[in-house]
């Protein structure tokens, strides 16, 4: 199950998802009437209210996709406390945004020059024609774990360092169970 606070990281993830025969993704994004209610305390609700109605086995995971860039460190830590608690709960951490991941899609270098999310997402629509295309980057999701693998210099540490990403962690992690088409 990937848990995401926004509808780029819940459609990126869909369209994994939707490219393999070998692994259903449970997607719980805010939509709806949980539309706007994407900081770290409602993640944590959305699951609550998710395995009230559906059991988790033991052997599934539930990763969180966070940004840091809009929520305190208190509220990523909260998350992060959560997750220590169960065996299947885990992070994929981005600092300070889901571009730092899509950026490695096409980098074959750690990130530089960069203070903010808005001049990622212009660095990414200047290197997609059209901006962002979830069935795009997908292709090169394998460069974009090598990226961001080489660059995390912490790996036990859960939170990322400026300009780097964890989400490497989540696609290995689902990457032994999919079946590309």
């Amino acid at each position: 199950m990937v848990v995401c606070e926004g509808i780029r990281e819940k459609i990126y993830f869909e369209t994994l998802a939707d490219e393999s025969r070998g692994v259903k993704v449970e997607i719980l994004a805010p939509v709806g009437e949980d539309e706007g209610k994407s900081a770290p305390k409602w993640l944590l609700d959305r699951v609550a209210k998710y395995e009230d109605k559906n059991r988790i086995k033991a052997d599934d995971q539930v990763w969180f996709v966070l940004d840091i860039d809009r929520w305190t460190s208190e509220a990523i830590y909260t998350i992060y406390q959560e997750c220590k608690t169960k065996e299947n709960r885990l992070t994929a951490i981005s600092n300070p945004c889901f571009e730092v991941w899509l950026y490695n899609h096409f980098a074959a270098a750690h990130l530089t020059g960069f203070d903010t999310c808005s001049q990622l997402k212009q660095a990414i629509h200047r290197q997609i024609s059209g901006g962002y295309k979830a069935e795009v980057f997908t292709k090169d999701i394998d460069q974009a774990c090598e990226t961001s693998k080489t660059a995390d210099t912490d790996t036990k540490h859960f939170l990322p360092a400026p300009l780097h990403t964890k989400v490497y962690q989540l696609y290995e992690a689902i990457k032994p169970f999919l079946k590309r088409i």
